[in-house]
């Protein structure tokens, strides 16, 4: 009795400590074994489309870019960022917009600094994000 009383209270520490080794165990997780812990896998960043630097506009004609995110953790939001031109005001630039959904539009009065550049940056909802390539606009 004294024996089974000792397996019996063994078997229970050691099914403890399985199971409570087992709950820290996340197939999401990594073990760190230098740092004895699980740390979470990296945030994933969102990836942008078209990411190419052969983006041009001409003059007077509506024109358009639908880029597309992928990755990261939605919604994303979509900026005009890295905007630059080598002369005087007003700028290309200045007639570009995006809009919620990453639709880059440009519309050109034909006057001014010819030609700009930008490009569209895209966040996704924790903060990582990524920029296209340079957009040219000519005009």
């Amino acid at each position: 009795m004294k024996n089974s009383l000792i397996i019996g209270i063994s078997m229970i520490i050691m099914i403890g400590f399985v199971l409570g080794s087992c709950s820290k165990m996340d197939h999401t997780n990594v073990y760190d074994p230098a740092a004895d812990y699980y740390e979470p896998p990296p945030v994933p960043t969102p990836t942008i489309s078209p990411t190419g630097d052969k983006i041009v506009y001409t003059c007077g004609a509506p024109n358009s870019i639908q880029f597309t995110a992928e990755g990261g953790t939605p919604p994303y939001t979509w900026t005009i960022v890295e905007k630059d031109a080598a002369c005087a005001p007003p700028y290309a630039y200045e007639y570009a917009t995006i809009n919620s959904s990453g639709l880059f539009k440009f519309t050109s009065p034909c006057v001014g600094c010819n030609p700009a550049y930008c490009k569209v940056k895209v966040t996704d909802s924790n903060g990582e994000n990524v920029t296209s390539g340079k957009i040219t606009i000519n005009y």
